[in-house]
Parts: C-alpha cells; sequence; structure tokens
C-alpha cells in the first residue's frame, strides 16, 4: 500500500480525528484522580471504536496545557497517522 501522510503536525492530526468524529474533548479532569479512569472505561468499553480523548483545563494546570490519550485506539486512526487509506477496518 502506498503511505501519504495527510496531516502536518500533531494539530492538523487532531483536527482530522475531530472532522471523522472520533474525538471526545474533556475539560476539567484531574491529572491523577479522574484521566486514567476515564480513558479505561472508554477504551475497554469502547470495543475497539474508543475515541481519542484531548483533556483540556486540566486543575493546577494553566488552559492548553492538554493532553491527549488513546490516539491508536482505532484502526482509522493507525491508518491515518501512518497515511494508510481510511477505508481500513
Amino acid at each position: 500500500a502506498h503511505s501519504t501522510v495527510t496531516y502536518h503536525g500533531l494539530r492538523d492530526w487532531i483536527d482530522q480525528v475531530e472532522k471523522l468524529g472520533e474525538l471526545l474533548k474533556v475539560n476539567g479532569a484531574h491529572w491523577d484522580r479522574e484521566m486514567g479512569a476515564i480513558t479505561q472505561m472508554l477504551t475497554e468499553g469502547g470495543k475497539g471504536k474508543a475515541p481519542a480523548i484531548l483533556f483540556d483545563e486540566v486543575p493546577g494546570y494553566p488552559k492548553g496545557y492538554r493532553t491527549l490519550y488513546g490516539q491508536f485506539s482505532t484502526i482509522k486512526r493507525v491508518a491515518l497517522t501512518l497515511g494508510l487509506p481510511l477505508e481500513y477496518e
């Protein structure tokens, strides 16, 4: 298969994932008490279709200090990252 990466950096990758409907934005989750639990619940319950999760407004950190979890939880996001056709399921 021919590889053609269609994004330019992480912000662009996040934008493309959001357009695919595979991004969940969560504001205000605590880094130590909530982020891991939220990620685990969504990933285990997602059956291979869990969203990528972008945490922002983390208590104790400035707005804009974000963390991204579950980047590779779906075949479609792995294909996007590697520049492969998104039809892989």
